[in-house]
């Protein structure tokens, strides 16, 4: 008989009469206790946050709760509509469809800021000399600074600016922060339009100040739009808004075979000629 591999975790252990979460009775400890926020951070970090990190985690959870009609609330919803019996499929759907365009971005925005507050501590570089430096590298590539701009909150995002007031409030806006705006000012002097810091970036520049590592960023957004997602699929349940049957305006003849002549044109479909001849 093969013998059992060993497996360790610092993260649970389940006893029959207890459950042990990082130190900490589940039960005696947490629940009922403290917040879902505190309980991330303690399942996180693997101790109990400050009272001013409490007050900013939980901001930045709720922050990513939900955003209207997204892509991922689309597949979830639509997946709904296709397997109706599996609530997990559809949110995990949502949530599977989340990446560099939404969400994904904490992660890039957190790695930039960490990466750019190292250099300006071993290379003793004033922090506007590599807000700079990161704008012309974004500009060389031609691609969009991570966490800068929206295409709806364009002068302003509402959630950065609350997170940003409560992290001044509890004293958490550090120098990640800092140069996040650095180069938000940056970037729109090189460019010649308002770029303003969107949620992501906020999130990105507050965990990094808070001492996470940049890899978990995505899991602040992934924590908090469960629970939207998990709203889209409830109320899809009971409207059945996002699926209807699509009305077919053309089809496009491509060759039956290899070599055949290829028309090009579109073939409108009529609910005349789509009836049985003689009917």
């Amino acid at each position: 008989m093969p013998r059992k591999k060993e497996f360790s975790t610092e993260i649970s252990q389940v006893y029959p009469d207890k459950i042990i979460l990082r130190g900490f009775d589940l039960c005696d400890d947490i629940m009922g206790r403290i917040s879902f926020g505190d309980a991330v951070f303690i399942t996180l970090t693997g101790r109990k946050p400050t009272k001013q990190e409490s007050v900013l985690t939980n901001a930045i959870l709720a922050s990513g709760i939900d955003h209207g009609i997204t892509p991922s609330a689309m597949v979830a919803r639509l997946i709904n509509n296709g397997a109706p019996e599996a609530f997990q499929a559809a949110v995990s759907g949502g949530l599977l469809s989340l990446g560099d365009q939404f969400g994904g971005v904490i992660e890039m925005s957190a790695r930039m800021l960490q990466e750019g507050v190292s250099l300006i501590h071993s290379e003793k570089r004033p922090a506007r000399e590599i807000a700079i430096s990161v704008v012309a590298d974004y500009s060389s590539k031609q691609t969009r600074i991570p966490g800068l701009g929206h295409l709806l909150h364009r002068s302003e995002d509402p959630r950065t600016r609350r997170l940003f007031e409560i992290a001044r409030k509890v004293r958490l806006l550090g120098e990640h922060t800092a140069l996040m705006e650095l180069i938000a000012r940056e970037a729109s002097a090189k460019r010649e339009r308002e770029l303003s810091i969107n949620v992501n970036g906020a999130i990105g520049a507050l965990i990094s100040d808070m001492g996470f590592h940049w890899s978990v960023g995505k899991s602040f957004f992934l924590i908090g739009r469960t629970a939207g997602l998990a709203a889209h699929v409830m109320e899809e349940r009971e409207n059945h808004m996002a699926w209807t049957p699509i009305k077919l305006s053309g089809y496009v003849e491509k060759p039956a075979r290899e070599g055949a002549k290829r028309t090009g044109r579109r073939s409108r479909v009529t609910s005349r000629e789509q009836k049985p001849a003689g009917k």
